[in-house]
């Protein structure tokens, strides 16, 4: 019996930490122009979610993680016009700076409850509504995505 099985995008991100902050990168191509989000991208063909993280982390930062990632939240959007999944990582960076690659105008250092306030409000929903409904519909699914993220940074350690 054959069946068209959905494909999904799936894409990978990394939650950088640095002295208790988090790196934000300012998307200046492709969708969500403007935004403020985690360096992530859509995998390679065969490519292993992590793997995919850390490579979309260097491509579009120059930076690496210090150590380990650990996997904090997985996600399902709609970008591009595909149903996607998003698997977030969390971990700490390696020395250096920021080096932007094409695709982001703008990086920034944030404690993560200030770009919860000031990034993923319901106004900035709201501001994005106003622009396009998908793209609001992607900035609620980062919101959720970063709760999700905020939740597993709260947890008591052991």
């Amino acid at each position: 019996m054959s069946r068209d099985l959905p494909l999904f995008l799936v894409s990978a991100g990394v939650y950088l930490e640095r002295d208790g902050k988090i790196l934000i990168l300012e998307r200046a191509a492709g969708a969500m122009i403007g935004f403020w989000s985690l360096p992530s991208g859509l995998l390679d063909a065969g490519e292993n979610p992590e793997d995919g993280a850390r490579r979309e982390l260097f491509e579009e930062s120059g930076l690496r993680p210090a150590g380990p990632l650990t996997l904090v939240a997985v996600t399902a959007f709609h970008i591009y016009g595909h149903d996607a999944v998003r698997i977030v990582y969390a971990g700490d960076a390696a020395d250096g700076e920021v080096r932007l690659s094409h695709e982001h105008s703008g990086a920034l250092w944030i404690d993560p409850l200030d770009y919860r306030r000031t990034h993923l409000s319901d106004a900035e929903i709201a501001r994005w509504r106003a622009r396009d409904p998908k793209d609001a519909a992607i900035v609620a699914t980062v919101r959720a995505t970063f709760d999700e993220y905020l939740a597993w940074r709260a947890r008591p350690a052991g």
